[in-house]
């Protein structure tokens, strides 16, 4: 699909910025796509309801609307599953430091309860 838009030196009209090439996707705003990517499956869904004949006269069109759909949803995909690989990463780094500082507590509140002997014992 990459390799095909590449030879074709592919271009998509993303809403709101313009025509953009396959590789300028990546950097899109997640919305813009997602503007764009309803707005080629609206624009599939018209060309494949036309008659069989002008069909067949839109048969490359359909193909080139199809190939950008797929692209922008698959980077679009892409962008989504990162996003929220980031949230679900940050997510567990807030939970573990806060399983870590209760640890630290506890550990804290164990050596309050130790004996003077006991203290000088656990020095390095």
């Amino acid at each position: 699909m990459y390799k095909q838009a590449s030879k074709a030196k592919l271009r998509i009209a993303v809403i709101g910025v313009g025509l953009l090439s396959v590789e300028q996707l990546w950097s899109a705003n997640v919305n813009d796509l997602i503007n764009t990517e309803e707005l080629l499956q609206e624009e599939v869904s018209k060309l494949e309801k036309t008659s069989r004949r002008a069909t067949q006269v839109k048969s490359k069109d359909t193909e080139i609307l199809k190939l950008k759909l797929a692209i922008v949803s698959d980077v679009l995909d892409t962008l989504v599953a990162e996003q929220e690989a980031r949230k679900t990463a940050a997510d567990v780094k807030k939970h573990n430091a806060e399983i870590d500082a209760l640890i630290a507590k506890k550990q804290g509140e164990a050596r309050e309860g130790l004996s003077i002997e006991e203290l000088e014992k656990l020095r390095k």
